[in-house]
């Protein structure tokens, strides 16, 4: 039996392929895992069982930067068996690239990398520049780049409706079924308070010096202290830790789209704040929900057009503070 192979290396990914899998209705026997990260923790590991247990094999790999050992590593799982098709999100990855090539006759299907698909400024829609590391992943079997994967797409699931993507053949797929979508709803008849939601993320990639890392972070606390309702910080699974006054911080293997939507049980109204998130496009539509962008100075292209994007799915103009 021909299988269906799904890679993933992020939680979004794999609750989006989980929802792949239920929607279609993909039979267990077919389909098989392999879930790689370099950032090993609890939440990305919940992504990993929930997916493994709609799959008849998985493997959790822990990548390490122990080139080429990784190459050899996954080349030996994906050679386990022969696949019909292949599910994935980043097509920009070595380990993709690498188990298209090693089949033959293999339909593509692929699925939202978060705002990456969207945001016309990504990795995405940029070509893979010929480099010396690439050039070796060629001596070691890898014949494909993003630019060759985009044309041999089948059919591309987003949870975007209506918006530009890598490939024309879209799916709409939710992110959460209807009968979460519902159970939530009925919580806002209640007359209960509201609350705030503050996103973490990685400070170091948006910004080069320290000094407007520390002014971010004291501007966060400074908002934090001025409301009057809870506030929640929800940290990025790769930030670093740092002291947080006047937030309650929330640890969760969840996604972040699933802790906020757990809130709506308590919380008729939530104010969801980010330098730019994902997370807000992905929560965009949800009339409880509201969305606040923190601006900031020398603000990189994809953070402008995420904001852009998130205007599209409500249809009203974007709601922002400025640091």
């Amino acid at each position: 039996m021909k299988k269906y192979l799904f890679i993933c290396c992020t939680p979004l990914q794999g609750v989006i392929a989980k929802r792949i899998i239920e929607t279609e209705k993909l039979d267990k026997r077919k389909c098989v895992l392999f879930f790689y990260t370099s950032f090993d923790n609890d939440r990305y590991r919940k992504s990993f069982n929930d997916l493994s247990k709609l799959c008849s094999d998985s493997l959790y790999y822990v990548w390490e930067p122990n080139f080429p050992k990784y190459i050899f590593e996954a080349k030996k799982f994906f050679n386990s068996y022969k696949y019909s098709r292949l599910y994935f999100a980043s097509i920009d990855s070595i380990f993709v690239q690498l188990a298209i090539s090693q089949t033959k006759n293999i339909e593509i299907y692929t699925f939202d990398d978060g705002s990456a698909n969207i945001v016309p400024s990504s990795i995405y829609y940029r070509k893979q520049k010929l480099s010396f590391k690439r050039l070796v992943f060629k001596i070691l079997g890898n014949r494909y780049s993003s630019q060759k994967v985009k044309k041999i797409i089948k059919q591309h699931y987003t949870i975007y409706p209506n918006l530009r993507n890598i490939s024309a053949n879209t799916v709409n797929i939710k992110l959460f079924n209807n009968n979460t979508y519902d159970s939530y709803n009925i919580n806002t008849q209640l007359g209960v308070t509201n609350c705030v939601v503050i996103l973490g993320t990685v400070y170091e990639n948006v910004f080069k010096d320290s000094t407007d890392i520390h002014k971010i972070k004291d501007f966060i606390t400074k908002l934090a202290s001025q409301k009057n309702s809870p506030v929640y910080y929800i940290p990025h699974p790769r930030e670093k830790d740092w002291t947080r006054h006047g937030m309650k911080e929330i640890q969760s293997d969840l996604i972040a789209e699933e802790v906020i939507l757990s809130l709506l049980y308590k919380f008729h109204k939530i104010e969801v704040y980010s330098i730019g998130s994902t997370v807000q496009l992905n929560l965009a539509s949800i009339e409880q929900i509201d969305n606040i962008f923190i601006k900031v100075k020398n603000e990189k292209d994809p953070i402008k057009e995420l904001r852009a994007l998130e205007s599209q799915i409500t249809g009203q103009p974007y709601k922002f503070i400025e640091v």
